[in-house]
Parts: C-alpha cells; sequence; structure tokens
C-alpha cells in the first residue's frame, strides 16, 4: 500500500497556453525519472463522454495520457483548464490534477526529485502564491 499523499502544491490559475506547454514538460520528466505509467481519472465534462458505465482509472503509459485529452479535446469533450483531469503515477504516490479553475495540484507523499523539479519550476514562473506555496493535510 503507497503511502498517503497529504501533502500538496497549487499554482495560481493559469493561461490556458501555459497548461499545455506544462503538462507536456511533467510528462517528460516522469518519463526521465523512469515512469512510464498512470492511472488517470477525467472528470465530469469529459469523462461522460470517455467512461461507458462506470467511472474508474484508467491504466496508461504518459504518451496515451496525452493522446487522450488531445483527442477529447479534438472531440470537443472538454478542455484542460475547463474540466478535470487527474492523474496518479502507477509506482509513486504522486498526483497531477489539472483543474477545471485553470490551476494544477501537485499531490505528494513525499518530497523527491520530481516535487522539486516541478516546484523549482512552478516558483521561477511565478505560478505558486506566498501563501499557497504547500498545504500538508492529513486525508
Amino acid at each position: 500500500m503507497q503511502p498517503a499523499m497529504n501533502m500538496e502544491l497549487v499554482t495560481d490559475p493559469l493561461d490556458r497556453e501555459d497548461l499545455w506547454p506544462d503538462l507536456r514538460t511533467n510528462l517528460k520528466l516522469f518519463g526521465s525519472c523512469g515512469h512510464s505509467h498512470v492511472l488517470a481519472f477525467f472528470g465530469f465534462s469529459w469523462g461522460r463522454h470517455i467512461y461507458p458505465d462506470q467511472w474508474h482509472d484508467i491504466p496508461m503509459t504518459l504518451v496515451e495520457l496525452e493522446e487522450q485529452i488531445m483527442q477529447a479535446e479534438e472531440k470537443g469533450f472538454g478542455s484542460l483548464g475547463s474540466d478535470n483531469v487527474y492523474f496518479t503515477l502507477a509506482d509513486l504516490p504522486l498526483r497531477l490534477s489539472y483543474s477545471y479553475e485553470s490551476d494544477i495540484h501537485l499531490s505528494y507523499a513525499r518530497e523527491d526529485d520530481i516535487v522539486v523539479q516541478i516546484r523549482e519550476r512552478w516558483l521561477s514562473r511565478g505560478w505558486l502564491s506566498e501563501t499557497l506555496k504547500s498545504r500538508n493535510y492529513d486525508r
């Protein structure tokens, strides 16, 4: 059993043109760190078109995740920054959530190299408010 993801970073609301490059950068980062699979969950707007009946995490590769989001956008099922998509690394307690509020949540259990790299990138771009740099919570 993986440890609880009880820490979180949340960006400020971002411009749509920042979301796709960030997603692609994160997927490349995951791949370069040896991770190849995620468990993806799509929010209501596109989930109602993706899931035939019961909604659940969908195991997929990093490439499949990007393709699934692109295809869903092309079909008009939803869009990054306007609809929720969550994905958790299959072998690490780390989840990224691209929110309908156009912000990004990074939930994690421990601060490892991936978390540090994402946090430093977000800080350098001015995407983290001083008051919202990190939350530590128990769920």
